[in-house]
């Protein structure tokens, strides 16, 4: 049944349009005002899903553009390690010197991420064990840990994720 209730407006033209108010009933039935709150219970359901979706792809670009840093900052790390001269391998204090400038190089490169409350932990290694500087090794390799929590529900949830990146790579010297 149509509402008896109509208004008539004039049109842009000076033709007289009749409009149905706003209490009209939709083709359905129901009234129009209930339209609108189907669709802002609606909205109301799909909403957290999708902002718990996006935080999430939002985090996990997070942690994989952590994982990109570190790898490079490995990487160029052990480009350096590799290539320190003989006599500064063989040395305790000079290896000490060298531990810094690839600690420095690490620093730097992932100065740039804030993973939270840790810093990246670095460990650099000569033949499977810590450098010394009393053997000229054989092999090398550097290790970044970083922990990423997640910025969106810090307080709320626990999430964190440890990302290690690792380079080995022959001892060449120079």
């Amino acid at each position: 049944m149509e509402s008896e209730e109509q208004v008539e407006m004039e049109g842009h033209i000076g033709r007289r349009l009749r409009v149905n108010a706003p209490h009209s009933r939709s083709r359905r039935g129901l009234p129009q005002r209930r339209q609108g709150g189907i669709a802002a219970i609606e909205m109301a359901m799909v909403l957290p899903v999708l902002l718990i979706l996006l935080t999430s792809l939002l985090y996990i670009g997070r942690v994989v553009w952590h994982y990109g840093v570190a790898r490079n900052a490995t990487q160029d790390a052990m480009r350096y390690f590799s290539t320190v001269p003989v006599a500064d391998m063989a040395s305790p204090a000079e290896v000490a010197n060298v531990k810094a400038v690839v600690n420095s190089i690490i620093a730097s490169e992932t100065g740039e991420l804030n993973p939270g409350d840790y810093a990246p932990s670095t460990s650099i290694l000569c033949d499977g064990i810590i450098c010394d500087g009393f053997t000229v090794p054989l092999t090398i390799s550097i290790v970044i840990r970083i922990k990423v929590s997640d910025p969106f529900f810090d307080g709320i949830t626990e999430a964190s994720m440890t990302i290690t990146t690792q380079a080995g790579s022959p001892y060449i010297g120079t």
